[in-house]
């Protein structure tokens, strides 16, 4: 079964003093960006130079800087850009700032689950995934209600993971109406059964079982999509940012 959190549920002193750094400003970027900002929590861009989403980020009143800068002075650290050059990204501008200590976030499950990226064992990997696309996820913020939202563990190296997680979330989906909520759930594979479709707003997923749900529904339609192939079908691939709403 599914254990959703409400706000009350969350910690919500943990990221007092804390530093969030968002690499990207895209869709995602600047709705996580921009609503933990307004939520009172120190949050810096990290961006690669000429970037065009350098000056609308200023214009924000954020502090931006390269992935590498921001990397080093975060606390945390959410990587948002495209699944497929975050591998690189990584490697070469935040594994080298990467502290025991640290925690780094994402929004998918792709290169975690397949190890393109492999973060150091003294560092917490969490992964808050909201339902809905960007503006969506800002414009329900700024009327006072929120998006549901899923939290993950991939590695507890604080012991305080998951609790970062959820705050995370509250601050960022700002979660003022009962019909809001984070939810955590795994799925085995055998689980995961075809002929059972499942709702962003009923279920969750980590990081890792999330990939596994996917293989279960056909992991070749989604490398076929992942190819620049169309799929055959929609396949639940909720931990890779996928619309769930046409099944």
């Amino acid at each position: 079964m599914a254990k959703l959190y409400h706000q009350q549920d969350c910690n919500l002193s943990l990221l007092d003093g804390k530093t969030v750094a968002i690499i990207g400003y895209g869709s995602q970027g600047h709705a996580h960006a921009l609503n933990l900002k307004d939520s009172g929590v120190n949050v810096i861009i990290g961006l690669y130079n000429g970037s065009k989403s350098w000056a609308k980020a200023e214009a924000a009143g954020f502090k931006v800087y390269t992935a590498e800068e921001a990397s080093k002075l975060a606390d945390i650290i959410m990587i948002l850009i495209n699944d497929e050059k975050q591998a690189d990204l990584y490697k070469n501008s935040i594994a080298p700032n990467l502290t025991a200590g640290k925690t780094i976030a994402f929004a998918h499950g792709f290169n975690i689950h397949f190890q393109q990226i492999v973060p150091p064992a003294d560092v917490d990997v969490i992964m808050i995934a909201p339902k809905g696309p960007g503006h969506t996820v800002r414009s329900e913020y700024t009327i006072g209600r929120g998006v549901p939202c899923l939290v993950a563990v991939h590695q507890d190296a604080s012991g305080r993971a998951m609790d970062i997680a959820q705050h995370y979330a509250a601050d960022w989906s700002d979660y003022k109406m009962k019909k809001d909520f984070l939810a955590s759930m795994n799925f085995s594979h055998d689980e995961a059964k075809e002929e059972t479709p499942v709702s962003a707003c009923n279920v969750t997923l980590s990081v890792c079982p999330t990939v596994r749900i996917i293989c279960a529904y056909g992991v070749a339609n989604f490398m076929n999509f992942w190819n620049g192939k169309p799929l055959k079908k929609l396949i639940l691939a909720d931990a890779f940012g996928f619309m769930l709403d046409a099944f």
